[in-house]
């Protein structure tokens, strides 16, 4: 739910933003719960945390990878973009 708020910057309803805290964090509460005591479908669970909540699917990816310059083609090897690179290698 977007937070409403005049020119100033300041809450167009003040009071109303404790009450709304205060729903979320019960609702969640509430999910969390329910969800682990196999209370909730997980499907459910999942779909209302993502979109009630704002709840997200975090991926941590770990990549490592090496180039070299034999790999490329002759035609790439030309490159000034390449050729600019290898001397910045060589001149480290």
């Amino acid at each position: 739910m977007p937070v409403r708020k005049d020119e100033e910057g300041h809450l167009n309803h003040p009071e109303f933003s404790d009450a709304i805290k205060k729903a979320k964090t019960s609702q969640e509460h509430c999910l969390v719960t329910n969800g682990l005591r196999g209370n909730f479908d997980k499907t459910f669970s999942i779909f209302f945390a993502k979109n009630v909540l704002g709840w997200e699917d975090v991926q941590h990816v770990e990549q490592n990878s090496t180039v070299s310059y034999n790999d490329l083609g002759s035609d790439q090897t030309n490159a000034p973009s390449v050729a600019e690179a290898k001397r910045l290698a060589e001149e480290s």
